[in-house]
């Protein structure tokens, strides 16, 4: 089976415990996802079946949307709610200008560090698993882009002030080092309290199936039937209708020449297109000039 699951994945399940169960369910062994959620973390998560498994690196790459409540007046060795209290200013004074300020100032192109509990390989290595031996973890900062970053009105929570923000964000980017980072701007050790992914690229949470749905479809063997073709993940990249001619270069991995006019509006990253036969996806092909070179090809 070859396509797309769109899940509400819910809090407490990692994103590989969504995955094995997908698996078992359509008895299947080629599902990935495309684009990790952390196991307290909820929302969108794309899962690629048989052959979609490819399209993985292209759909984990595009723009995300995220809702969520920071906690003021606390840190944590790992910037959310499931870490241990590593600094504490009890019932700290905070305004909202001064928070939309320090959002502001974490928004655009930005230099982020990731945090020391992530999944960022050392050596080999994940740097939670050395950050939970209690060896000493410094990763360098890297190039992210924050396109949007907005906070909402403090509410005050026992000695913390809780705060809703919505991001939207490129791929790589930690929220939780923006809720961090945020209390370093305005002197006050914030932690994220909690988190929803609510797009990924054109995927949104209102169109995804909740785990309840997930669960009632697999156990009576209809969750094959909720799988979305892997032409509708790539509906919004620009296509190009091939002939079969086109078809049998592609397949066989050779370039073709392509005069702009044939190909139809859309985005998509790095000038990547889809090239569609008898109304499939038959390859992932990169523009260049004015000739497609397939990258991946789907025809058999």
């Amino acid at each position: 089976m070859d396509g797309i699951l769109i899940i509400d994945k819910p809090s407490g399940l990692t994103s590989h415990d969504v995955v094995q169960r997908i698996r078992r369910w359509l008895g299947q062994g080629r599902v990935g996802h495309a684009g990790t959620l952390d196991p307290d973390a909820t929302g969108v998560l794309v899962l690629c079946l048989g052959r979609a498994t490819r399209l993985a690196e292209y759909l984990s790459g595009e723009n995300k949307e995220y809702a969520g409540v920071m906690a003021l007046g606390a840190a944590t060795d790992t910037q959310d709610a499931s870490g241990t209290v590593i600094g504490r200013v009890p019932s700290p004074s905070v305004c909202r200008d001064d928070l939309e300020k320090a959002a502001r100032s974490l928004t655009g192109s930005i230099l982020q560090r990731p945090p020391s509990f992530s999944a960022v390989r050392i050596r080999g290595k994940r740097a939670y698993e050395l950050a939970r031996a209690g060896r000493a973890v410094d990763l360098p900062a890297r190039p992210v882009s924050v396109y949007r970053f907005d906070v909402g009105q403090p509410t005050p929570r026992g000695e913390l002030v809780d705060v809703p923000f919505h991001v939207q964000c490129s791929k790589g980017t930690y929220v939780r080092t923006l809720c961090h980072d945020l209390g370093v701007r305005i002197g006050v050790p914030a932690h994220m309290v909690s988190l929803r992914r609510v797009r990924q690229g054109p995927f949104h949470v209102e169109e995804a199936l909740s785990w309840r749905e997930v669960e009632e479809e697999g156990s009576l063997g209809r969750l094959a039937d909720r799988v979305k073709p892997m032409f509708w993940a790539l509906r919004d990249w620009p296509q190009i209708p091939l002939s079969a001619e086109e078809a049998e270069a592609l397949r066989n991995g050779r370039d073709l020449p392509i005069e702009a006019g044939r190909i139809g509006e859309g985005r998509s990253p790095e000038s990547l297109l889809a090239a569609v036969y008898r109304d499939e996806v038959a390859a992932v092909c990169r523009r260049e000039g004015e000739r497609i070179r397939p990258l991946k090809v789907f025809l058999t």
